[in-house]
C-alpha cells in the first residue's frame, strides 16, 4: 500500500482535522487504512501543534509496522522528523533522518529525496547554509528522470528557494519557487501556499516592497474560505509588515489585528509574537508610541516564552528605538546590551550591526562620545563582517549551483548517449522496427504479464513468401526496399498496445497483448490482405509481394521458445499449403 501522496496532500480547510479524526474513529484500531488518515492529520496539525502531529506520525509508523507497510513506515517517520523540526529537537531530528535515510529504497527516488530535503532542513536550522545547499541540490539530482511533478518535488525546489534568499541570490530563488509551485499544484493546495507565501518574502528580502504586497495578497486570495487559520495568520502579517516597510503604516492595522485574532484563537504563540511585533512597528511609524510600547511588550513577552532567540532578538532591537524615542536612554541601551548578548554566537548577523549602530546613536545623544565611538568601531566591523559572509555565502551559492548545473549537463548526455544505444541496440537498422532482442523482451514480458493478470496473449510470426526470388530478379536493393515498406506498413494497421519487429531476414513477428485468437487471427488476414494489395511495382515494375502467417496463442506453463515454435510451425504450414494465408495453431484452435 502506497500511502505518500495521501500524506502529502494537505489542502482542505480546518475542518479536515475534524472530518479526519471522525474517519479515523470509525475504524478498527488496527486498520490499515488509518495510516493515510493520520499521515494526512499529522501535516495538517504541524504548524500548530507539533505535538499532536507527533502523536500521529508515531501511531501511522505503528500501523506500518504491523502491516508491514514499508513505504508507509517511511512516510511516518518522514512525518515525525518534521515535528521534531518544528520543535527544534535537532539531535533526535538528526538520529532520525539518518536511520531514514538507511531504510529508503534506490528504487523510490522520492524517498531518497525526502531524506536529502529533511537532512537540508536540519542544517538549515542550525546554520550550516553550506551544506544545506549542498543537501538541497543533492536532493534535486536524486529526482533527475523521475516522473512527474511530485510533492516531494515541491519540497526540494521549496528548500533550495529558501536557501538561495538567505544567500542573497533571490533571482535564482524565484526560479525555484516557480518549479515548486508547479509541482505542489496537483498534490497539495497547502505547499502551493507556503511557497507563494515565500516568494512574498523573498521579494520583501531585496525591498520589492510592492511585488511583496501583491504576493501576499494573492496568497490570501487562494485561500480557502473560513480555512487554513494559520497560514492565513501568516500572510496576513506578512502583508501587514509590508505595507509598514512600503510607508503605508495605515493600511497594516486591519490585516495585522486580524492576524493577532487568529494566532490567540488557534494558539499560535510564534504567529501571535510575529502579529504583536508587526503591530508595534505600524503603530510606531505612525507615531501611536504609547500602542507600539504596548505591543512590544506582549510581543517580547510571547517571544522570549518561546525561546525564539533571534525573533526575540528583533523584537528587542525596534522596542529599544522606542525607548529611545521617547527619551529613555537607559532603558534603550539595556534593551541593546541584551540583542548583543543574544546574538553573541553568531557575530557578524545582521542585527548585531544594528544593535551596535543603535548603541552608537543613544550614546551620542546623551554625550557620551567615547562609548559612541567605540560602538561605531563595532558597527563597522560587525557590518564588514556582515557584507564579508554575505559575499562569501553568495560565492559558495554560484560555485555549488555551477557545479550542479554542470553534473545534471553531464548526466544529461550521459542519458541521451544511453538512450542512443538503448535504441540502436533494439532497433532494426533497415526497417526502424524493433529487432529480435526487443521483440524477445516484448514476448518475455507479455507472458509474465498474461500469467499475472490471466489474459490471453497472442503471437504471429509472418514470412515474406519467396523473398529470395525477389532479390535474385530485382536485386538485393529492391529487397531492402521491400523490407522498408514492411516496416511502415506493418505498424499502421495494428492496435496502439500490439507490437511488430523483425525477427531476421524477411520474417517479422507481431505480439498481441489482451487479444483473444479470433481477434489475432483477424488483424493477420487484415495485414495479408494489406500486403497482397499494396502497389509493389512503384519500387519495381512487375513486382508483387506477399506473405504467410502463424498464430498461436500462450498456453499454460509454456515458455516463450514453445510459444513461438507453435507459431513458427504453423507459418510453416502456411507455407506448405500454398504462401499467402493465416493458419492458425493446431493446438491453439483445439483450445478455441
Amino acid at each position: 500500500m502506497d500511502t505518500r501522496r495521501a500524506a502529502g496532500h494537505a489542502g482542505a480547510p480546518e475542518d479536515v482535522v475534524a472530518d479526519t479524526e471522525a474517519r479515523l474513529a470509525a475504524l478498527r484500531a488496527d486498520d490499515v487504512l488509518r495510516i493515510p488518515l493520520l499521515l494526512l492529520l499529522a501535516r495538517e496539525l504541524l504548524r500548530v501543534d507539533a505535538a499532536r502531529s507527533m502523536a500521529c506520525a508515531v501511531e501511522a509508523e505503528r500501523l506500518g509496522d504491523l502491516h508491514d507497510d514499508a513505504p508507509g513506515r517511511f512516510a511516518a517517520r518522514d512525518a515525525r522528523a518534521m515535528a521534531l523540526l518544528f520543535r527544534s529537537d535537532f539531535d533526535d531530528a538528526q538520529h532520525l533522518i539518518e536511520d531514514l535515510a538507511q531504510e529508503a529504497s534506490p528504487a523510490r527516488p522520492d524517498e531518497v529525496a525526502r531524506c536529502r530535503v529533511l537532512r537540508g532542513i536540519l542544517l538549515q536550522r542550525r546554520g550550516d547554509l553550506p551544506k544545506a545547499l549542498n543537501a538541497a541540490f543533492s536532493a534535486l539530482q536524486a529526482l533527475d528522470g523521475a516522473s512527474g511533478r511530485t510533492w516531494v518535488a515541491g519540497t526540494v525546489h521549496n528548500l533550495i528557494g529558501n536557501l538561495l534568499v538567505l544567500y542573497g541570490d533571490v533571482s535564482g530563488a524565484l526560479e525555484h519557487y516557480v518549479e515548486a509551485v508547479e509541482s505542489f499544484e496537483p498534490h497539495s493546495l497547502q505547499g502551493v501556499i507556503v511557497v507563494s507565501n515565500n516568494v512574498g518574502m523573498a521579494h520583501h528580502e531585496v525591498g520589492q516592497y510592492d511585488a511583496a504586497i501583491e504576493a501576499f495578497r494573492r496568497v490570501l486570495t487562494a485561500l480557502p474560505t473560513g480555512g487554513q487559520a494559520y497560514f492565513r495568520a501568516v500572510a496576513l502579517c506578512n502583508l501587514g509588515l509590508a505595507l509598514v516597510e512600503a510607508g503605508r503604516s495605515a493600511e497594516a492595522f486591519v490585516p495585522l489585528d486580524e492576524a493577532r485574532a487568529i494566532c490567540a484563537a488557534i494558539g499560535s504563540q510564534r504567529g501571535l509574537g510575529l502579529a504583536h511585533h508587526n503591530l508595534a512597528r505600524a503603530h510606531h511609524r505612525v507615531g501611536d508610541l504609547a500602542a507600539a510600547a504596548e505591543h512590544y511588550d506582549r510581543s517580547l513577552a510571547v517571544r522570549a516564552a518561546a525561546a525564539e532567540g533571534q525573533d526575540h532578538a528583533e523584537t528587542l532591537l525596534f522596542a529599544a528605538e522606542l525607548e529611545h524615542d521617547l527619551g529613555h536612554g537607559d532603558a534603550a541601551i539595556a534593551l541593546l546590551e541584551r540583542v548583543l548578548e543574544t546574538t553573541a554566537a553568531a557575530p557578524s548577523t545582521r542585527l548585531r550591526s544594528q544593535a551596535h549602530h543603535a548603541l552608537y546613536r543613544v550614546h551620542r545623544a546623551r554625550g557620551d562620545l567615547a562609548a559612541a565611538l567605540d560602538h561605531h568601531v563595532a558597527y563597522h566591523d560587525a557590518s564588514k563582517d556582515f557584507v564579508d559572509d554575505r559575499t562569501r555565502q553568495r560565492q559558495q551559492a554560484l560555485a555549488i549551483r555551477f557545479e550542479v548545473h554542470r553534473l545534471a549537463a553531464q548526466n544529461e548526455r550521459e542519458r541521451v548517449r544511453r538512450d542512443r544505444f538503448e535504441r540502436l541496440s533494439n532497433t532494426d537498422e533497415l526497417t526502424g522496427l524493433p529487432n529480435r532482442r526487443a521483440v524477445d523482451q516484448t514476448l518475455a514480458q507479455e507472458l509474465r504479464e498474461a500469467r499475472a493478470l490471466e489474459r490471453s496473449v497472442c503471437v504471429a510470426v509472418l514470412d515474406i513468401d519467396r523473398f529470395k526470388d525477389v532479390n535474385d530478379a530485382f536485386s538485393h536493393a529492391v529487397g531492402d526496399a521491400v523490407l522498408r515498406a514492411f516496416g511502415a506498413l506493418l505498424p499502421a494497421r495494428l492496435r496502439s498496445g500490439d507490437t511488430v519487429g523483425r525477427y531476421g531476414g524477411e520474417e517479422f513477428v507481431v505480439v498481441f497483448p489482451g487479444a483473444p485468437l479470433e481477434a489475432a487471427r483477424g488483424t493477420c488476414e487484415r495485414l495479408r490482405s494489406a500486403i497482397a494489395s499494396y502497389d509493389w511495382a512503384r519500387l519495381h515494375p512487375g513486382l508483387a509481394v506477399t506473405a504467410s502467417f502463424g498464430v498461436a496463442t500462450l498456453a499454460p506453463g509454456e515458455s516463450v521458445v514453445e510459444w513461438v515454435a507453435r507459431a513458427d510451425a504453423a507459418l510453416y504450414r502456411a507455407k506448405a499449403a500454398g504462401r499467402d494465408r493465416v493458419v492458425v495453431d493446431v493446438l491453439a484452435s483445439a483450445a478455441g
